[in-house]
């Protein structure tokens, strides 16, 4: 065989797999990874010239425009609720009157009484409250109370020792009263005593029993003890 033609087999030999398998060009590529990318159910239209395919230009799909409130929304909104609440008419508060008591205390509670008290516990948040109050507080007490006042003006207590206070009348069943009444301990004022006493008339009005509960509350603190007393009353 011819030693040219021999050369001429090989090399045609040599490159026929080069074009079986040679990839495809370049500027498919971008094409078969947009199909990747955007996934199946995207129909793409043959270009009238040529063996690709071309992608149509896809029309974004338009999403609702989500209205953002403005920043001064709730301003508006105030504005429209305000507008629709001065067309109501306004809210009569009845007025502030301290000295006025909405219960009335009977006669039978007023007037003079010789109180013999008997501390029953003391109950404090920590040991040396519990000190304290046990200290500045006596274990038997003998006083004079002289209760006055009426449901317009108000009602009022006042002592041998020299002490006057207001009484709040919480409530008033039978034979039985509620009253309620506060003054400060200390130099500070930022101490009060809260008292709430319990009478119990018997014998017609000639005596009383009852009960005591002192609170000692400070300011910012809450209450830091609390001190009972059983009462016995007379007349005077």
């Amino acid at each position: 065989m011819n030693k040219k033609l021999t050369q001429y087999i090989a090399l045609a030999l040599l490159t026929a797999p080069l074009a079986i398998y040679s990839p495809q060009p370049a500027s498919a590529d971008p094409f078969q990874l947009g199909v990747e990318q955007r996934g199946q159910g995207q129909s793409y239209a043959p270009a009238s010239s040529g063996g690709y395919y071309t992608p149509q230009a896809i029309q974004p799909i338009a999403q609702p425009v989500q209205q953002r409130p403005p920043i001064q929304g709730n301003a508006n909104s105030g504005r429209m609720q305000a507008g629709a609440q001065q067309n109501r008419p306004p809210v009569q508060r009845p007025p502030m009157q301290m000295g006025i008591q909405s219960v009335a205390l009977p006669p039978a509670f007023m007037g003079s009484w010789l109180v013999i008290g008997q501390r029953s516990g003391v109950e404090a948040k920590t040991q040396e409250f519990q000190q304290q109050a046990a200290g500045a507080f006596q274990t038997n007490t003998r006083n004079i109370w002289n209760i006055s006042g009426n449901p317009q003006q108000g009602y009022a207590m006042s002592n041998d020792m020299g002490v006057q206070t207001s009484l709040k009348i919480m409530k008033v069943q039978g034979q039985q009263a509620v009253i309620f009444y506060q003054h400060p301990m200390g130099k500070s004022g930022t101490v009060m005593a809260q008292e709430q006493i319990i009478m119990e008339l018997q014998n017609g009005g000639a005596n009383f029993s009852g009960f005591e509960k002192i609170a000692i509350n400070k300011q910012g603190e809450g209450i830091r003890a609390t001190v009972k007393y059983s009462l016995s009353g007379q007349r005077q």
